[in-house]
């Protein structure tokens, strides 16, 4: 099949080549690209807070959302012949007694109209459509909200992935839309066009003065915190109680996420991802509590040349294990205290070559169990559910 891919050649992304390398892969597939130069794209202020936003929060700079030279696409030249399929990422292509198949973002085609879904707020529902008929679809989803950057090369990854599913075949006709949950501070939804309209790009405008405003005023910081449960905890409850909580006190340059408190020889300890603002990479930590709370501030107890965070620490035979997330590694290992909570040592690696995060162990059935989230074609990092045993 001869499938053309419809993209804006000013604004050639790392997304783009991605997506055509991924699509020209498939079996019977003859892929072009039509790259030429598309009214619309991300305005100038958006790409100024992407800038500011990979410094801030120490964001690779090769992401999906990079732009590179239209040269990259050089393998993809136009074919001479027309196409049985387009795929239109701009929405800029007429049918005209041929198959189209445009990507909108809530009804709204176009990169642009993306980043202002991001930028509001919104979980954008991406549909690949056909004169109205719905041929694949997908509520788009992120780790990083409020960081308009990371969103928005999570969600066009999302997006490849989307596309390329419909054009194998994989993808469901019809999948689950997802309510957006209820806040009195969401912004109204985006409306229905073809194009965004003077109003929207202007409101687009201002929320990116807004985030950039945030990003030089208001550095991004984690809190744990703890309450006493006073009777019923969560498990009864089914809800976050909304009072009585305290937060595990930082020095400012660093902050803790990922709590994990266990119960061992008749002490608790809660482990921490201690996130040192200075190196730009977390640790382990741990502090024992007491009746009133923690007994002084967390210590480290592992510390590795890459990021760690989500210390799933638990007890067997007498010993203590820990399998903490070292996606940054590219590894899932496990570690057995020697001196605790402390003196972890390295026992095996349990995956290795994978993006997995939050590694969480089950004994079950006479069987360890182990689920984790992979990471897929730079995505958010809880793509996939996978399961191991």
């Amino acid at each position: 099949m001869r499938l053309s891919l419809r993209l804006n050649g000013d604004r050639v992304r790392a997304f783009h080549v991605a997506l055509a390398e991924r699509l020209s892969q498939l079996p019977g597939i003859e892929l072009c690209v039509d790259a030429r130069p598309a009214a619309g794209g991300v305005p100038q202020a958006a790409e100024a807070l992407f800038q500011l936003e990979t410094l801030i929060h120490r964001l690779p700079a090769n992401g999906t959302a990079g732009r590179v030279p239209i040269s990259m696409l050089a393998g993809h030249a136009r074919a001479s012949q027309p196409a049985d399929l387009t795929i239109d990422l701009v929405g800029d292509v007429e049918p005209q007694g041929r198959q189209v198949w445009r990507l909108a973002y809530d009804g709204v085609c176009g990169e642009e109209a993306l980043l202002a879904l991001i930028l509001a707020g919104r979980t954008p529902l991406a549909r690949l459509e056909q004169n109205g008929t719905t041929i694949a679809e997908g509520r788009l989803g992120t780790e990083y909200h409020g960081i308009a950057l990371a969103s928005f090369q999570d969600m066009l990854a999302r997006s490849a992935s989307l596309i390329v599913a419909a054009v194998n075949g994989a993808a469901r006709s019809h999948l689950p839309v997802l309510p957006e949950p209820p806040s009195e501070a969401s912004p109204p939804p985006m409306p229905p066009a073809t194009k965004l309209g003077v109003r929207t790009a202007k409101a687009m405008a201002r929320r990116i003065v807004q985030q950039i405003y945030h990003l030089c005023y208001n550095a991004p910081h984690w809190r744990v915190g703890w309450r006493q449960t006073g009777g019923k905890d969560l498990y009864d409850l089914r809800a976050h109680p909304q009072s009585g909580w305290r937060d595990l006190a930082d020095d400012g340059s660093r902050f803790y996420a990922d709590p994990f408190p266990v119960l061992y020889r008749g002490q608790v300890t809660l482990f921490v991802e201690d996130y040192i603002h200075r190196t730009g990479k977390a640790i382990l930590s741990a502090v024992a509590f007491g009746p009133n709370g923690p007994a002084g501030v967390p210590k480290p107890v592992l510390e590795l040349p890459y990021h760690l965070s989500y210390p799933f620490v638990f007890e067997r035979d007498g010993e203590m294990w820990m399998v903490p997330e070292s996606g940054a590694n590219r590894s899932v290992d496990l570690y057995r205290a020697t001196a605790f909570p402390g003196g972890w040592v390295k026992e095996a690696t349990l995956l290795s070559d994978i993006v997995a995060s939050d590694a969480t162990l089950t004994e079950h059935g006479g069987r360890w169990w182990m689920f984790a989230t992979v990471r897929d074609g730079g995505g958010a990092f809880s793509d996939q559910l996978n399961l191991w045993s």
